[in-house]
């Protein structure tokens, strides 16, 4: 098994040193991190501010859990979070937030009784849980493995996170759970209708609808097209 990609573990981007030979360091602007593969072709950057936000959602929905609840506040300037979903627990709890009771988490190795510590094959068999877990509330999972999440290859978890994370809040997008969004019907548009459309795009409909009832004379969409023309 292969050592995966090496970077300082507990150092944000602004303590991580940038001279030759060190196993990670921080994109030019501040805000990324690069995390150095095995052959230069294989580096990656993490995005510091996902990381942050993502981490503190952790800490937020995953607070005062039973089996994991211990383990937390995750510290949001650091690398802690990719190294305690090792052991795939924390993933396969933010699943069950975001898409309640997908896992049956009596199938989980958890340290207990039974388990006094998680070895290698514990971790293997709740990481296959978690992807194909993923796999069925409809993230795609076709470049991670179980081994990629327990090297804590933190690119390919940062990604499963945020599929995941994405997948409970567009879930919340709902009518029934939020009955003022019939307020975004169009002109001579009927419910039936509004209600087929995809969340991404009740989303973007609810964000203009708060830009022209603030009078900005933008769309989100025209403030995208401006913000790419200006860079």
């Amino acid at each position: 098994m292969s050592a995966g990609p090496t970077r300082l573990r507990g150092l944000s981007s602004a303590a991580v040193p940038s001279s030759p030979g060190q196993p990670a360091q921080a994109a030019q602007g501040g805000g990324r991190i690069q995390i150095g593969g095995s052959t230069s072709s294989s580096a990656h950057t993490i995005n510091e501010d996902e990381r942050t936000e993502f981490t503190r959602h952790i800490n937020a929905v995953l607070a005062g859990d039973p089996d994991i609840g211990n383990k937390l506040p995750f510290a949001t300037d650091t690398f802690e979070m990719f190294d305690e979903c090792k052991d795939g627990l924390v993933l396969a709890k933010l699943i069950n937030d975001s898409v309640p009771d997908t896992i049956d988490e009596r199938v989980l190795n958890k340290v207990g009784k039974k388990i006094k510590t998680l070895n290698a094959f514990h971790m293997t068999e709740n990481n296959n849980i978690v992807i194909e877990s993923a796999k069925g509330i409809g993230c795609s999972v076709v470049n991670i493995g179980s081994g990629d999440i327990i090297e804590v290859r933190e690119h390919l978890i940062l990604g499963l996170i945020w599929q995941v994370i994405r997948r409970g809040l567009l879930g919340k997008i709902d009518i029934k759970l939020h009955p003022e969004l019939y307020r975004l019907l169009e002109d001579d548009e009927t419910l039936e209708q509004f209600l087929r459309l995809p969340p991404e795009q009740i989303l973007l409909r609810w964000f203009n609808y708060h830009l022209k009832n603030a009078k900005w004379h933008r769309t989100y969409v025209q403030v995208v097209a401006y913000m790419r023309s200006s860079c």
